[in-house]
């Protein structure tokens, strides 16, 4: 998803592995980000995560962790009680970023590692 305003809502789904088969926390969980791609083209871009509807009473978004060591993500604030994370992309420098958001299942007191793909091109100088 390119980002053509200031703004880019991503929708995160976590849900139960019955077989033990998930993406994450050794097999016991699943998840999905809607879209799977973020891809920030404009400056100082607002990235919003938010845990589906049916996930809130169970799942909080606890924390982000990146490999960003240039300043590009910036202004991290975890609101409404954990459904939501919002960070602002400065998007001054081309880098590939791995980024981790970690939740918390609160019926199992139990971390989820979910790894949201992030790109990011800095719109071009003035001539």
């Amino acid at each position: 998803m390119n980002s053509s305003s200031s703004q880019i809502d991503v929708t995160l789904t976590v849900k139960d592995s019955l077989l033990g088969d998930g993406n994450t926390g050794g097999g016991r969980y699943n998840y999905t980000f809607d879209p799977d791609l973020i891809h920030v083209t404009e400056h100082d871009t607002e990235i919003v995560y938010r845990l589906a509807k049916e996930d809130q009473p169970r799942f909080r978004i606890a924390n982000l962790y990146s490999t960003d060591t240039r300043d590009q993500l910036d202004e991290l604030e975890i609101r409404k009680d954990g459904a939501e994370l919002k960070i602002v992309h400065r998007n001054t420098y081309q880098q590939l970023t791995v980024v981790s958001l970690l939740v918390h299942d609160t019926k199992h007191d139990h971390p989820v590692n979910c790894d949201p793909q992030v790109t990011n091109d800095p719109p071009p100088v003035g001539p």
